[in-house]
């Protein structure tokens, strides 16, 4: 007899013994759910194919790892030595590139508007003449903030180019007049800020931003297979069986459904670190081993919650929907693109129930910081609460009266 369903076990074990006084317990519900695994593509393809496609994916737009030649428009109205210098010293900068010239404003504006741009630098009229002077000019620069990362390159970039060029017009000023160049520059610069940029000096967005987008992608996918493996045994009314196979344990039913999981998904979560610290070169100053085990221990979090999730409302579809919005949120929330600290009480709160944000915190600490692995405990611990916390609370529920093993079976469920 050949079945694909995993339920109907006579192909594997002897007809004249019974699944059930074979073997029972944790083992056996591994090894149904394996079988499970195999009769149905959805778990190998969210759990490994899926994840490497959108791992390699983002590896490939984010190889660069540093902003660069974001277009810009000028329009130059005083045609000088100076607006050219200004223009040329502004498109040698990494973050800018002056893709076109403007005849007036109104092109400038239709530029930013249609998207073809970020921004459009106005040199007035007379401006080499009035800052030779010795009266001030003031060349405008409008730029698309919206995009608050690229509104903050271009910003910097744009910024500094005045700066230079500031600096090197009062030099020269100061020089004629017969000073030194050393007093000049003393002048220009009396209180002279010593910048020391601790972790991430090059300003390298694959070594935060990068390395964030990939567990919140590795985070959605655990909640969607854990979700769908315990919802198709609701849907299925497949639980009794279930929980026959592990011979009546809630506990081991519910471990045993999730590890096989587990085990693929942390396969992913190696590749994952692999392409972070390897491909993109991430620097590792901390404990790699530690980043590991808290891999895992993420993986089993992000399982917990499903499992608490799926156990309290027993329907994969509306799981399903309160779980993306659960995940989905993780990325925003979790600190990488606004500061935690700078975040309302609330915010702050749904923070702290993530498990995404306490696990980018340990792979910050133990890789761009290099800080001791003490230091890095309260996360950790934050991710076995998060682990044994929502699987206790699942247990409870799948023992209530109306738990998912007592009414599974009922035709009226």
């Amino acid at each position: 007899m050949k079945t694909s369903d995993p339920d109907s076990m006579p192909n594997c074990f002897p007809a004249s013994q019974p699944y059930k006084k074979i073997s029972t317990g944790f083992w056996a519900v591994v090894r149904r759910e394996i079988q499970r695994i195999c009769s149905c593509m959805f778990y190998p393809l969210f759990s490994l194919v899926f994840p490497l496609i959108l791992f390699l994916f983002f590896s490939v737009m984010f190889r660069q790892g540093i902003v660069s030649n974001l277009p810009v428009a000028v329009l130059d109205l005083d045609r000088s030595v100076l607006s050219r210098t200004i223009i040329r010293m502004a498109d040698a900068t990494q973050g800018i590139q002056i893709s076109q010239r403007m005849d007036n404003l109104a092109q400038g504006k239709t530029y930013i508007t249609s998207g073809k741009g970020y921004g459009l630098l106005v040199l007035p009229r007379d401006m080499e003449k009035d800052i030779y002077s010795g009266r001030a000019a003031t060349p405008v620069f409008y730029y698309n903030n919206q995009l608050l990362l690229a509104g903050g390159i271009l910003k910097r970039a744009m910024g500094g180019t005045m700066a230079t060029v500031s600096a090197g017009i009062d030099l020269k000023r100061r020089m004629k007049t017969g000073g030194s160049k050393s007093g000049a520059r003393a002048h220009i610069e009396p209180v002279v800020l010593d910048n020391h940029v601790l972790f991430n000096p090059g300003l390298n967005y694959n070594h935060y931003l990068y390395a964030a987008i990939l567990p919140s992608m590795l985070m959605i996918l655990t909640i969607c297979v854990t979700v769908h493996a315990v919802g198709m045994e609701i849907k299925k009314n497949t639980c009794t069986n279930w929980l026959a196979a592990a011979g009546g344990n809630h506990l081991a039913a519910l471990a045993g459904k999730t590890i096989p999981h587990t085990a693929m998904l942390f396969i992913s979560g190696l590749v994952m670190h692999v392409l972070i610290f390897e491909f993109m070169s991430k620097p590792l100053g901390g404990s790699g081993g530690f980043i590991l085990g808290a891999t895992l221990l993420f993986i089993l979090g992000c399982q917990a919650v499903a499992l608490f999730c799926i156990t309290l409302f027993k329907d994969m579809e509306r799981t399903m929907g309160i779980m993306s919005i659960y995940a989905g949120s993780a990325f925003a929330f979790a600190g990488v693109t606004y500061p935690a600290m700078a975040m309302p009480t609330l915010a702050k709160l749904w923070s702290e129930f993530l498990p995404l944000t306490h696990y980018l915190n340990i792979v910050t600490d133990q890789s761009l910081k290099g800080i001791d692995i003490r230091y890095s405990m309260p996360g950790f611990n934050f991710l076995l609460i998060f682990t044994f916390g929502f699987l206790f609370l699942s247990l409870l529920l799948t023992l209530a009266p109306r738990g998912i093993f007592k009414e599974c079976h009922d035709p009226a469920f």
